[in-house]
C-alpha cells in the first residue's frame, strides 16, 4: 500500500480516528498500531509476512534467553540468533548474486560451476526492518538498552508501518521508550504532522517524479542525446533522488507525528554540507549511523582487520580508518543492492571519502564553502550513475557518452516535453514552469534550512516557520498544486526496491 494512494488515505483517516476515539491506555493504541501495521503490509505482500513476523519474533527472543546462558554458551547463542535474523535478507537478496560471483570466480580458474537460480523476490522492507532488528539485538548485547519482555510493545516496535518499508531505520533507544508509555497526540500533533506529509507529498509527485520523466528520456537513448544531455541528467537525478527519499521520510514522519510518535529525522539538507563527511552525517542519516555505530567503530579497533590490512611493521597505526570507511561503504553498496553496480556506487564514495579524510585540510570563508559543496555535489552525481544504472556495463555506457556531441539541452527540453506531457503547449509550459518554480523552491528551502540548529522543528518543516494563517494558506495552496499538477501513481518510491 503506497502513502501516494486513496487507498492509504482512507486507511489513515479511519485509523486517526480509531486512534482518537478508543480509549487512551498504551495497550489499546499499541493493540491498533499492531494491527494497523499488519494491515498494511499485508496489503503491500501478504505472503511475505511472515518473515517479518520471524524476524520480530527470534531478535524479540534474542536477548531474553541469552540473558540465562553465561560465557561461550551465551557467544554462540546470541551468534546463531543473529544468523537466524539474516538469513532471509541473505537468501532472497543475495543467493543468486554470491552463486553467480562464485561461478565467476571459479570459471576464470577453469572450474564450471552452475550459477543458483532460486527466482525469489526480497520481500518489502526486508533490509530496513533486518537492520532495526539486529541492532536491537547488538543494543541488549552491550547493555545499552534493556531487554524488551512485552511481546506487544516490540512488535509495534518492529512493524510500525511509516517506517516499516522505507524507514527512518529506527533505534531501540529512541522508538522503544515511545511504545512503551502512553500517547496523548495532540492538535499541534495532526496540524504539524499533516503539514510534513503534505510538504513530503510535494517533494514526491510536484518535483521527483516529474524530474524522473525527463532523466530516463536521457538515460533511455544517451547516444542519441549527447553528452551535454547525460551531464544534465546525472546532476537533475542529485535532486531526483533526494526529493524522492526525503519526501518519503517527511511522509513517514508526519503520518507518525499525528500518531503521537516521533521518529528520527533522516535528511539535513546533505547538498549544503562543505564535504563529504557533512554529507554523509545529513544524507540517509539513520543508515549512515547504524553502519557507524555497528561495522564502522568495530572495524576501526579490530586486531585482526589490522594485521589484514597493514603489514607487521605498520601495525602501530591504529585506528584503521581508510580501509574501514571504504569496507563500510562496500557493504552499504551492498545492502541496496545485490549487483555490481551497487558495489562501484560504494566503491566511488569509499574512496572519496577516504582521500577526504586522508588529505583535505578545513579552510574557511564563503569560496571554500562553495568549492567544497560543489565537490560533494559532483562525488554525489558520479557515484548515482552507477546507482540510476541497471547494471555496470550501462553505467560505463552512460559516463562514455559524456563526451559524445547532441542536439543540446534546448532540443531534448522540447522533445521530451512533447514525448511525456500530452496537452496544448501553453498546459505544457505552465507545468514546465511550476515544476521548475518547485524545484527552485525546495534548493532554496534546502539552503535556508542548513543554516537553522538541529532541534529547531522548523529544520525539517520550514511551513512552521510561517504564522498561523499563513501556515494554512501555504498548506491549501500546495495541496492544490499537487492535486492539479502532481504525477500520481507513475512511480513507487526508489528506496521501495531496497
Amino acid at each position: 500500500m503506497s502513502f501516494i494512494s486513496l487507498r492509504f488515505m482512507v486507511f489513515m483517516g479511519a485509523l486517526l480516528l480509531l486512534y482518537w476515539l478508543l480509549p487512551r491506555r498504551s495497550g489499546v493504541q499499541n493493540l491498533l498500531i499492531l494491527a494497523s501495521s499488519i494491515l498494511f503490509y499485508a496489503c503491500s505482500g501478504a505472503q511475505y509476512l511472515i518473515y517479518l513476523l520471524l524476524s520480530a519474533l527470534l531478535s524479540w527472543l534474542c536477548p531474553l534467553c541469552c540473558g540465562r546462558l553465561l560465557g561461550r554458551a551465551r557467544s554462540a547463542a546470541f551468534a546463531g540468533f543473529l544468523l537466524g535474523d539474516l538469513a532471509a535478507l541473505l537468501v532472497f537478496k543475495y543467493a543468486e548474486f554470491f552463486s553467480r560471483c562464485l561461478s565467476l570466480l571459479l570459471g576464470a580458474v577453469g572450474v564450471s560451476l552452475p550459477v543458483l537460480e532460486l527466482g525469489l523476490a526480497a520481500p518489502l522492507g526486508i533490509s530496513f526492518y533486518t537492520f532495526q532488528t539486529l541492532g536491537y539485538m547488538i543494543d541488549t548485547r552491550r547493555g545499552v538498552v534493556p531487554a524488551e519482555r512485552n511481546l506487544l510493545t516490540y512488535l509495534c516496535f518492529v512493524t510500525f508501518f511509516p517506517q516499516l518499508l522505507s524507514g527512518p531505520i529506527g533505534r531501540s533507544r529512541e522508538l522503544l521508550p515511545q511504545f512503551r508509555e502512553l500517547r496523548r497526540p495532540s492538535f499541534q500533533d495532526l496540524t504539524e504532522g499533516g503539514s510534513r506529509a503534505l510538504l513530503g507529498l510535494f517533494k514526491k509527485v510536484m518535483v521527483a517524479d516529474w524530474l524522473a520523466l525527463f532523466i530516463d528520456q536521457a538515460y533511455s537513448s544517451p547516444r542519441e542525446w549527447g553528452g551535454a544531455v547525460v551531464l544534465a541528467a546525472a546532476l537533475l537525478y542529485n535532486l531526483r533522488i533526494l526529493f524522492d527519499f526525503a519526501g518519503y521520510t517527511d511522509m513517514a514522519l508526519g503520518f507518525a507525528r499525528m500518531l503521537g510518535i516521533r521518529l528520527g529525522e533522516n535528511f539535513r539538507s546533505p547538498y549544503a554540507a562543505a564535504d563529504l563527511a557533512g554529507f554523509w552525517k545529513r544524507w540517509h542519516i539513520s543508515l549512515t549511523s547504524w553502519l557507524t555505530d555497528y561495522i564502522f567503530t568495530p572495524l576501526v579497533w579490530c586486531r585482526a582487520f589490522d594485521r589484514l590490512v597493514f603489514p607487521r611493521s605498520f601495525r602501530e597505526r591504529k585506528p584503521v580508518v581508510a580501509p574501514a570507511i571504504i569496507a563500510v561503504f562496500l557493504i552499504s553498496g551492498l545492502w541496496h543492492g545485490a549487483g555490481f553496480n551497487y558495489i562501484m556506487w560504494g566503491l566511488v564514495h569509499g574512496v572519496a571519502r577516504a582521500l577526504e579524510q586522508r588529505f583535505s585540510r578545513r579552510r574557511k570563508g564563503a569560496l571554500a564553502l562553495a568549492a567544497g559543496r560543489v565537490k560533494v555535489y559532483l562525488v554525489a552525481a558520479l557515484a548515482h550513475l552507477f546507482f540510476a544504472s541497471p547494471s555496470l556495463s550501462s553505467a560505463f555506457q552512460l559516463i562514455g557518452c559524456l563526451t559524445l556531441p547532441g542536439p543540446g539541452l534546448w532540443e531534448f527540453v522540447s522533445s521530451a516535453s512533447d514525448t511525456v506531457l500530452s496537452g496544448s503547449g501553453w498546459f505544457n509550459l505552465l507545468c514546465l514552469c511550476l515544476v521548475g518554480g518547485s524545484l527552485l523552491l525546495l534548493c532554496a528551502l534546502e539552503l535556508c534550512s542548513a543554516k537553522l540548529p538541529a532541534a529547531d522543528p522548523a529544520k525539517g518543516n520550514p511551513i512552521l516557520r510561517l504564522r498561523p494563517g499563513l501556515q494554512l494558506a501555504s498548506c491549501l495552496g500546495l495541496l492544490a498544486i499537487t492535486l492539479c499538477f502532481g504525477r500520481f501513481g507513475s512511480s513507487s518510491f526508489v528506496y521501495f526496491n531496497f
